[in-house]
């Protein structure tokens, strides 16, 4: 795999998902690019959609088996260790949506609140 030109002499990038990208897609889209033109690329997302976007392209580009992923965890002792999940996604989307669905149900509250 030949590397895109601007990054011939990157050996590897860390990117930081910014919730402010308009299109996380977009931005999904250009990492997997990179991984797949060689250079190793560490995310970190707080967007259910731009793993979902990350899982796409990386199928669309058939590099599904050089992507591992990884959910950070807190211990009792309130160290994080980082477990991964590549094979069960779900836990980090589940994780992920918890607090929509901890606020999703205005019906049950406006009933507690009579």
């Amino acid at each position: 795999m030949a590397a895109l030109p601007i990054f011939q002499s990157v050996r590897s990038l860390v990117a930081a998902q910014k919730t402010s990208f308009k299109d996380l897609t977009w931005f999904a889209k250009v990492i997997v690019q990179i991984v797949n033109s060689g250079i190793p690329v560490m995310i970190s997302t707080h967007s259910p959609y731009f793993l979902q976007a990350v899982r796409y392209y990386s199928a669309m580009y058939s590099i599904e088996k050089y992507v591992n992923y990884y959910m950070a965890e807190c211990g009792n002792d309130d160290m994080v260790s980082m477990k991964e999940v590549t094979n069960d996604l779900n836990q980090v989307f589940l994780t992920l949506a918890e607090p929509l669905n901890k606020i999703m149900n205005v019906d049950e509250v406006r009933g507690r609140l009579k």
